[in-house]
């Protein structure tokens, strides 16, 4: 990537007053008036160009007798790049805050909403119109007993024989023959 240049006012040639270079400078450039002045005041009048560009155009203002030098436009690229990081600094400054304000909010909102049904739950022990005691009349039946796990053992431990058992047969044809 090549660098570009801006062409920067720098003075004028002795002899030469401002408002005479002005309007040289209006009238070669076919430029409003406002506009050559604002180059006086450092302000860049052409859009960045390659250096061989940007070097026709200095010679172009030192035939009106106007000094000019060329800047790259990297120097002026960083102090935008770095007020437009100031500004990202800033919005993520803002955004954070933001962030950590609807936090709290959540937070006491959730405070109140758990407060809400604990207020609402002791007036329900207060009241305690419902009573248990419909339940003691009721014949439930103890919950049965469970079975020893040395049944279950036994039941596997035969199923696991047979199963060898028939492997051997389906192996050995011969084994089995009564």
């Amino acid at each position: 990537m090549t660098d570009k240049y801006r062409v920067i006012y720098t003075g004028l040639d002795s002899g030469i007053e401002q408002e005479v270079a002005i309007t040289r400078l209006a009238t070669k450039l076919e430029l409003p008036e406002n506009k050559a002045a604002a180059f006086f005041a450092k302000k860049p009048l052409f859009a960045p160009a390659d250096k061989e560009k940007a070097m026709k155009q200095v010679k172009l203002f030192a035939s009106m007798g106007i000094q000019a030098k060329l800047q790259t436009s990297g120097a002026t690229n960083d102090s935008s790049s770095a007020q437009r990081d100031e500004r990202l600094f800033e919005a993520l400054d803002y955004i954070t805050s933001s962030l950590i304000r609807l936090e709290e909010r959540l937070e006491e909102i959730e405070q109140r909403l758990g407060q809400t049904p604990a207020i609402e739950h002791s007036v329900d022990d207060e009241e305690d119109w419902e009573d248990d005691g419909f339940l003691d009349d009721l014949d439930i039946d103890p919950q049965p007993k469970k079975r020893s796990p040395i049944v279950l053992y036994s039941l596997v431990s035969g199923v696991a024989i047979l199963v060898i058992l028939l492997a051997l047969t389906l192996i050995y044809p011969d084994i089995m023959n009564f």
